[in-house]
């Protein structure tokens, strides 16, 4: 026998959730999920949890077994090695009944990366969308995803931050960039590079560690990151963009054949001329890679001066109101623009401020968290009251604080190393 606890909640009757025990008899081959029918069958008939395929295909039975998310279908209970279980269900989700937990925001999040096949073109009647051999094995370990929420319940950042997608939805991402079939795969990095994409993921390997598919949702995060680095020169939005804007591709006229009975150049002037071109060439690059540090010296770093966010906010006493606005930065003679947040707070006096909510230990982006009136971070828990100050380790100095300035009910924010 070996001793389940269950974690039961009922919203028509409880008012908070609470564990039930049950003794179940177990054989060497016995799964969690028999012994939840074993339960239903014989001991309580009101419990509720997920199944379908019991063959570790559907993901329906995810849930947390002694502490670890997993498939119950597929979970031994001598693998276990010990004579009490407890299960519960998945966290980062509303809880509907037991073990059951409501789903809807876990799709939302799987729709943000478009994980359908967008076809670079249409097949002729009766035929198939062709992908090579070597292209369908490079998609091995990204498209067997089952969506089991394992690796969403296991993963911190889905915790954090709400608008995190999480790891199923990044492997599904990863999958689109690397198929040749798909006409959008790299153009779905804009649905993924914003402040709760890609770069929230601090790399911990839970997602990896709980998927019981054994699939890598973490290298794949690592190599959107990668390609999202060098998105802005493969783009191919980007280019058509270009080409918009009149940006042509010079057209080089070959040289008219030589007249009949023209000789060829000597040996010894064919490698003067090879010797004057190559130095010619490595003089050009010299100059190139030298001559823009010195011309762009000018145009380097942020914009300075005000930003207009937009309409100011409404903003109660103590209670910080989010704004997004968007601050501009030349890098390499080509003016970026980053999308940035700030937190603008009103004292009891009615003075407004505004604070910058990037982390000064590692640079993670802070939310303000109500119920305990702390600006929180997400990564390593320090913590800032509202006025920006280090009230719980590790930061090592305060957030830093913006300066304000409302006109005509518009809002201005503007670093105080710019004023």
């Amino acid at each position: 026998m070996v001793e389940f606890k269950v974690l039961r909640f009922d919203p028509d009757v409880d008012k908070e959730p609470r564990y039930d025990v049950f003794q179940v008899p177990v054989e060497s081959d016995t799964t969690v999920l028999e012994c939840l029918f074993y339960i239903l069958e014989n001991l309580d008939s009101s419990i509720a949890y997920r199944c379908s395929c019991r063959a570790a295909v559907c993901g329906s039975c995810g849930m947390k077994i002694n502490g670890r998310y997993g498939l119950a279908c597929r979970t031994i209970v001598k693998n276990l090695k010990t004579k009490k279980v407890v299960l519960e269900p998945l966290a980062h989700l509303p809880l509907l009944k037991d073990l059951v937990v409501d789903m809807t925001d876990f799709y939302r999040k799987y729709e943000i990366v478009e994980p359908y096949l967008i076809p670079k073109e249409i097949p002729q009647e009766n035929k198939e969308f062709y992908q090579s051999k070597k292209n369908r094995k490079e998609l091995d370990g990204l498209v067997e995803c089952i969506l089991c929420g394992s690796c969403y319940a296991a993963c911190t950042m889905c915790s954090w931050d709400p608008d995190f997608p999480g790891p199923f939805a990044f492997l599904a991402a990863d999958a689109k960039l690397k198929d040749d079939r798909d006409a959008e795969g790299r153009e779905r990095l804009l649905n993924l590079i914003s402040e709760s994409g890609i770069w929230r993921c601090h790399t911990e390997l839970r997602c990896t560690d709980a998927c019981p598919k054994e699939l890598r949702p973490t290298e794949a995060v690592n190599h959107l990151k990668r390609q999202a680095v060098l998105y802005p020169f493969m783009s191919q939005k980007k280019n058509e963009l270009k080409e918009q804007e009149g940006g042509k591709v010079r057209s080089i006229t070959p040289p008219p054949p030589s007249a009949p009975g023209e000789s060829l150049l000597e040996r010894r002037s064919f490698l003067k001329t090879v010797f004057l071109g190559g130095a010619g060439l490595v003089a050009a690059v010299f100059a190139g890679v030298f001559s823009v540090p010195l011309l762009s010296k000018g145009v380097r770093g942020w914009v300075k001066g005000w930003i207009n966010v937009g309409a100011m906010p409404e903003v109660d006493v103590n209670k910080p109101a989010e704004v997004i606005y968007e601050r501009k930065k030349w890098e390499k003679g080509r003016l970026v623009t980053y999308p940035k947040r700030a937190y603008v707070v009103k004292n009891e006096k009615g003075e407004i401020s505004a604070i910058d909510p990037t982390c000064t230990h590692l640079g993670c982006i802070c939310y303000w968290e109500d119920s305990i009136r702390k600006f929180m971070c997400p990564c390593h828990g320090g913590a800032f009251d509202i006025d920006g100050k280090v009230v719980v380790g590790p930061p090592p100095r305060p957030l830093e604080r913006l300066e304000v300035k409302v006109e005509g009910g518009e809002l201005y924010l503007r670093n105080l190393e710019e004023a």
